[in-house]
């Protein structure tokens, strides 16, 4: 009866694992899985594969624990669906913490390239690969490796010019530059903007990544 068992737990948790792949190593493949009508289709059913399977989960996984308080025989269908809860639980948090890690709070795709300012102020800055432009696969080297310690002007020899846009006029920034589409929406209708702020001494002080 164990290896029974263990066999159910193990075709749930592989079930469950295939079924969210996409999203969960988005971070290290950061394709545009949900781009076009099949796409959008799969996001939907993530949003109610996870609403459903919380709430049958949490209450399958409460009989199994009873059930097993009980020294009783565990019903198979019961025990597979607490333990596609359990493994989408464990599998999200490792998608959690592995966004952390990776990212920090950056957008999907920000560590792929090495910052070159060449290809930054170039006509080819914007150009995309998996709908991430150069600018935005550049952007984890850019705020952790090329701006700290740097000042206003030597900021601008590197970028180039902060843009001069009534976008987020409301907003006490320093400097501005634009990045890509928006990567933190599964429509992507936004636009994605570096801002940047500077201390009393003019040099780098802290950025934000947001959406107009």
């Amino acid at each position: 009866m164990l290896k029974d068992n263990i066999k159910i737990i193990a075709v749930a948790f592989f079930s469950t694992f295939l079924y969210f792949a996409p999203v969960f190593l988005k971070y290290i493949i950061p394709l545009n899985y949900f781009s076009g009508i099949i796409g959008f289709c799969y996001f939907i059913s993530l949003v109610a594969t996870h609403i459903a399977l919380t709430i049958i989960g949490i209450l399958a996984l409460s009989f199994v624990i009873y059930k097993a308080t009980q020294k009783q025989k565990q019903g198979k269908i019961v025990l597979f669906i607490a333990a596609s809860f359990c493994s989408m639980v464990l599998l999200t948090s490792q998608n959690i913490l592995l966004k952390k890690i990776i990212l920090g709070d950056l957008p999907v795709g920000s560590n792929l390239l090495k910052f070159d300012t060449n290809k930054w102020k170039g006509n080819s800055s914007l150009d995309t690969t998996n709908d991430i432009s150069r600018r935005g696969m550049m952007l984890k080297d850019v705020v952790q490796n090329v701006l700290p310690g740097k000042n206003k002007k030597e900021i601008e020899e590197l970028l180039g010019p902060s843009l001069e846009t009534n976008y987020f006029k409301d907003v006490e920034k320093d400097m501005i530059y634009f990045l890509d589409t928006e990567r933190t929406s599964i429509f992507n209708i936004d636009s994605e903007w570096l801002l940047i702020w500077l201390d009393k001494n003019g040099k780098f002080d802290g950025y934000k990544i947001v959406n107009d």
